[in-house]
């Protein structure tokens, strides 16, 4: 940043989790939960977002209902960001382990999740049959973006599925943001290592592969670096950002 650097964090992460991080880092502007939002903290507000219509919704928690799952609802923070879910009757062992004691989750009767408004994403948490089925299911709607992620360091612990907006993902947000503060696409780096990277690695004028990044975040690489227990964020900060001015650099 000192050297007239714009630093973004893109993550599919919620508003609550990332703010600490940021306000340690000194960063104000954040790309969320897989490019559904773009907040700034400075203002205080969102520039950019996208939710899923009340269709998408219902059609979201009715297809996780039918394999057995229980559909965790993420609201806008614009009107409160809680996590909204069923009844604890209905949830299985993961999705009671992720929820645990958060203090923002609200219960519904799984007939009025399906009415829910602002919804920015939907994510269900389950075993590996469970949340194959779920994806399959999922992706033949051809409704959503869809990320199945696997139980990994870099992302969900357990076996989830996540639905968001059709054309929405880090890189789409990108786009939108390098466009609004007049930024090329070319003067862009990015470093990511998981799937719901590819987007974000595809779209940026550079991008960067951690050492522990999966097959599908290499393949769309420039270059790979050190992985996340062995600096590679500074390595390629070091390498391909210190000296270029007007860069933006998401992690």
């Amino acid at each position: 940043m000192a050297a007239g650097c714009e630093v973004v964090l893109a993550t599919g992460r919620r508003l609550q989790s990332v703010q600490p991080i940021a306000a340690q880092l000194g960063i104000s502007t954040v790309i969320l939960t897989d490019g559904t939002l773009i907040y700034d903290f400075q203002q205080s507000r969102p520039l950019y977002e996208r939710t899923l219509s009340p269709r998408h919704v219902k059609i979201g928690v009715d297809v996780t209902v039918a394999v057995g799952m229980s559909p965790i609802l993420y609201e806008s923070p614009i009107i409160g960001g809680r996590m909204i879910t069923g009844p604890r009757e209905t949830e299985g062992p993961e999705t009671a382990m992720f929820l645990g004691h958060r203090p923002d989750v609200v219960r519904l009767p799984i007939v009025e999740l399906t009415r829910v408004e602002q919804v920015i994403a939907i994510i269900s948490i389950g075993n590996e049959e469970q949340v194959d089925l779920l994806a399959a299911a999922a992706r033949a709607l051809a409704e959503f973006t869809i990320v199945r992620w696997h139980p990994s360091t870099v992302g969900y612990h357990h076996d989830t599925v996540t639905f968001a907006p059709l054309e929405t993902s880090k890189g789409q947000a990108l786009r939108w943001l390098a466009a609004e503060r007049k930024i090329p696409m070319s003067a862009t780096l990015a470093i990511g290592d998981y799937e719901n990277d590819v987007s974000l690695l595809a779209a940026a004028g550079v991008g960067i592969a951690m050492g522990n990044a999966v097959a599908s975040v290499k393949e769309v690489a420039r270059d790979i670096v050190a992985d996340n227990e062995s600096d590679g964020v500074a390595e390629a900060i070091d390498r391909w950002v210190l000296g270029i001015p007007d860069t933006i650099a998401l992690d």
